[in-house]
């Protein structure tokens, strides 16, 4: 006698590993998020670049992250970098283009054909077609937006691995394996900024050189 599953036993595993899967997903994001909060307020306070309270508010610890990489070209070559506008900006402008954009294109659900033809020889068709036109006109405008916010999106992930380059530069010897290890696993960010946070690479950065910093820049005598 051949046995047959309940349909809804099966269901219900499947839902139970689901949710299993979501609490497990659920907690390693808030823990990853803990780490990065904890590793940008700990470096933002120990190189006094003021209101390191960002570190752990959504959206604004991407300025934090920025101000951070800026502080770290800037302290090396004297140079001024913009990541703490330009990351974020990228980043926000990006979500709301492509969320606008989605919305836009979704208003356009069913295209039937125009025909151009007739409306030449007719103008007065073009009230017939209004909706039409509206409808398609939806479609290509929501398209538009939504590859200018993935580019959007991919401007600032590139930016977002830039600072990373010059933040672990700033703390670590190792800074090359570190960045290429993110980049294949971008959860590993959290982690080294968490790991590295009371280090600094001397031999790249020097703490106190362009006045952001709690101790002044000492050169020690010979």
């Amino acid at each position: 006698m051949e046995y047959y599953p309940d349909f809804q036993l099966i269901l219900q595993g499947i839902f139970v590993i689901l949710l299993v899967t979501f609490i497990l997903s659920a907690v390693f994001s808030v823990v990853m998020y803990v780490f990065r909060a904890i590793g940008l307020y700990s470096i933002s306070k120990r190189r006094n670049l003021g209101t390191s309270a960002f570190g752990w508010i959504p959206v604004l610890n991407m300025f934090k992250f920025g101000q951070i990489a800026d502080d770290a070209v800037l302290n090396k070559s004297g140079k001024k970098t913009h990541f703490m506008i330009l990351y974020p900006v990228f980043s926000i402008a990006g979500s709301i283009v492509a969320s606008v954009g989605t919305f836009i294109g979704s208003l356009s659900y069913y295209i039937p054909s125009i025909d151009l033809e007739a409306i030449f020889k007719n103008p007065e068709l073009i009230y017939n077609y209004a909706p039409k036109l509206i409808s398609k006109g939806s479609l290509i405008v929501g398209i538009i937006l939504l590859i200018l916010g993935v580019l959007l999106k991919i401007a600032a992930d590139i930016m977002l691995y830039i600072c990373c380059f010059h933040i672990f530069k700033s703390l670590s010897t190792s800074y090359i394996v570190m960045f290429i290890l993110s980049f294949l696993f971008s959860f590993l960010i959290s982690i080294f900024l968490f790991a590295i946070r009371k280090k600094d690479n001397l031999t790249w950065y020097v703490p106190g050189r362009n006045q952001n910093h709690t101790d002044p820049f000492r050169i020690s005598d010979p």
